[in-house]
């Protein structure tokens, strides 16, 4: 009853509280190590090749370093002044970094971005392929504009189509065979 009354007053062991929060701060702190390892090392091999070449901060790295102070509490104005002190010229806007440091507060635990979906390819599908290929053998000197407007497929769809999946050309004002 005792340990009910605990969990119900939202007390708990802050071990268990914040172990989420150490790993996650565990893994941006090697993530960030690993990258700034990198650098240190391109710059080296870069000053070693050529004498006053200095090395760069990527975005990645700036990123790693915006995740790491997140989590350790600073905020986007102070994580912003400190890469200043390191990058110079070469750092991401401040708009940046706020705009960063939201997915990290609420969880996020990668630097790299979300996969984005591929555009679907529904002009260049098989039945589209089909219909220019009827639409085709009936007239041989129409136009992609006009194929267009008897199928409802885009004109640059239409010749793509045409040119890239039937290797066809214009030649005389009839589409052929490209040889």
């Amino acid at each position: 009853m005792h340990k009910v009354a605990k969990l119900r007053s939202g007390w708990c062991n802050p071990s268990e509280k914040y172990a989420s929060y150490s790993r996650r701060l565990e893994e941006a702190a090697r993530v960030f190590v690993t990258s700034l390892v990198y650098a240190v090392l391109n710059w080296r091999v870069g000053d070693m090749a050529s004498a006053g070449a200095s090395g760069t901060v990527t975005v990645e790295d700036q990123r790693s370093h915006i995740e790491i102070e997140t989590l350790r509490g600073k905020n986007p104005t102070e994580i912003h002044s400190a890469l200043r002190e390191v990058c110079g010229e070469q750092i991401v806007d401040s708009s940046t970094v706020s705009r960063w440091t939201t997915p990290f507060r609420e969880g996020r635990v990668t630097i790299n971005d979300d996969p984005r979906p591929e555009r679907s390819k529904t002009s260049t599908d098989e039945w589209s392929v089909k219909l220019v290929v009827v639409f085709l053998a009936q007239d041989r000197r129409l136009t992609c504009e006009e194929i267009s407007q008897d199928t409802g497929i885009s004109p640059t769809s239409v010749f793509r189509i045409l040119t890239n999946d039937l290797q066809k050309r214009k030649i005389c004002a009839r589409w052929v065979p490209h040889c």
